[in-house]
């Protein structure tokens, strides 16, 4: 093999695999950044539902529902479960989706171990201790961000393309300049 065309490969392939760990990381850092923002969004959400728990103590069975019905379409697969200091359950969303490890944890919060986040499959879970008017409360969420996993998919197919354009046109620069060089010397 000629020397210039062992450079024309290295060159190549250099470029092609440093241009994919950065797509990669950057795919990688937008998943992780996906992630933290839900679980953020589920603990706004824990925080505003045990706001209004605590305000309507009285009405709190009707408030359920209510609450509910206002905030079904915040996250399509969801579910919340609220509980007092004594890790009684005072609050459950009115849906199918279990959390079949709340009761670990449950267990796991404390006023020391204030925030647990988990995965099961695709569903984020948030489990947090939070003090309301000097009261404890904990609070587990389960959800599946749709729109989060949309973003990511269709991040993928972005930079696999801009892989695929880019890794072609550094072939056939590559090519032209070898072709241009060997015009060149002969």
């Amino acid at each position: 093999m000629k020397i210039r065309n062992k450079i024309l490969i290295y060159f190549s392939t250099t470029i092609i695999v440093l241009l994919g760990l950065s797509l990669g990381a950057i795919f990688i850092i937008f998943s992780e950044y996906r992630e933290e923002e839900f679980q953020q969004k589920q603990n706004t959400k824990i925080l505003q539902t045990l706001s209004q728990l605590t305000q309507f103590e009285d009405y709190s069975k009707e408030l359920a529902g209510i609450m509910d019905e206002l905030t079904i379409h915040d996250f399509y697969d969801e579910k919340m479960l609220i509980f007092d200091t004594q890790k009684d359950l005072i609050f459950s969303s009115i849906d199918d989706l279990s959390i079949s490890n709340y009761g670990i944890i449950l267990n796991e919060l404390s006023p020391a171990n204030r925030w647990i986040e988990t995965k099961v499959g695709n569903y984020d879970i948030v489990g947090v201790y939070i003090e309301h008017d000097t009261i404890g409360y904990y609070a587990i969420s389960k959800a599946f961000d749709e729109s989060g996993y949309s973003k990511i998919y269709f991040l993928g197919n972005i930079l696999i393309g801009i892989f695929i354009l880019i890794s072609l046109i550094v072939i056939i620069i590559s090519l032209y300049l070898c072709k241009k060089n060997c015009q060149t010397y002969y």
